[in-house]
């Protein structure tokens, strides 16, 4: 991959995954401009692996980790974050409490933390 290819590439990802990134550094941060702040340290970090990490699908570290959840932590991430369903609507699906699916919820969400930071480490 030359360097034009490789850049255009790299644009091309992050432009169309932007907005869903964002969506999850924002539930991560818990605000907007910590959220965006953070979304852009994290692809200055892939910017400088791209090469590597280009070869391979880039959503596959994620989709390693969950799967690697209990399957109903996996589920309640999944109607969360991808299907946008409110956490009453999660429970109704699920037919459990809200409370249930929050506790879930969280910690699925330490989980996948701690699955992609040991990733991380290991990859430096």
């Amino acid at each position: 991959m030359s360097d034009t290819t490789g850049d255009a590439a790299y644009a091309a990802f992050a432009e169309v995954t932007w907005e869903r990134h964002l969506a999850v550094a924002i539930l991560l941060t818990g605000d907007r401009h910590r959220g965006e702040e953070l979304l852009q340290d994290c692809l200055v970090r892939l910017y400088v692996r791209w090469r590597r990490v280009a070869v391979t699908d880039p959503h596959e570290e994620l989709r390693r980790a969950l799967l690697r959840l209990p399957r109903r932590q996996r589920t309640v991430v999944v109607l969360r974050h991808y299907e946008d369903l409110t956490e009453k609507a999660v429970a109704a699906v699920l037919g459990c409490s809200v409370g249930t699916v929050k506790s879930q919820h969280f910690r699925a969400m330490a989980r996948l933390r701690a699955a992609l930071r040991e990733n991380q480490e290991a990859a430096r």
